[in-house]
């Protein structure tokens, strides 16, 4: 177990965090980013988020391949590495990502590289890496349609609109030009 004290109430942890199967021989605080990470005699690591009071992730011993009878652990803020000395010297590089702010709405899993707007439907469209076509509302930012592997695997590296407005020219890192309904989907030429 993990036991949270608070220094000024000394009777009991203000919290207790399961998660280990053996006794926990290091534990290391990194006040910069609120974590700690605990390891166990059976060379499990964890990371634990100090204000939430939870385990951000599990390093198992197959996993991280540390292997044999733990003699030491450093824990490097600089280079956000936990070195863990066995029969070897196991190096965990640890990138914990950041935790979504709720006001925050991302509108796509991959880079946009191109976006553009329709006049005549108010309406913007924006193209992705992942060859991801989506079109959104622009007066309530809602999406309307969305239609995926506009380029098969090839990213979308620039559109425009015709002279119209009425249809969406993309070209991909296939070399191709394709022209679309983008309301639909639905490929023109």
């Amino acid at each position: 177990l993990v036991r949270i004290w608070n220094p000024y109430v000394p009777g009991k942890p203000t919290a207790v965090l399961k998660g280990h199967y053996a006794p926990i021989c290091y534990l290391y605080i990194d006040t910069g980013e609120n974590h700690f990470f605990s390891v166990s005699m059976d060379n499990t690591v964890k990371i634990w988020h100090a204000i939430d009071q939870t385990c951000l992730f599990t390093a198992h011993p197959r996993a991280s391949l540390i292997s044999g009878d733990i003699s030491a652990a450093l824990y490097s803020p600089g280079v956000n590495t936990l070195y863990i000395a066995t029969d070897s010297v196991a190096m965990l590089s640890l990138r914990t990502r950041p935790k979504p702010q709720p006001r925050v709405v991302v509108s796509h899993s991959e880079p946009v590289l191109c976006c553009g707007y329709s006049e005549e439907f108010r309406q913007v469209v924006s193209c992705t890496e992942g060859s991801v076509v989506k079109v959104w509302n622009l007066d309530t930012g809602s999406q309307v349609f969305e239609f995926g592997g506009a380029h098969g695997l090839s990213a979308i590296t620039c559109m425009t609109f015709d002279p119209e407005g009425r249809r969406l020219v993309t070209g991909g890192r296939d070399g191709c030009l394709k022209i679309w309904n983008f309301n639909n989907g639905h490929c023109l030429q």
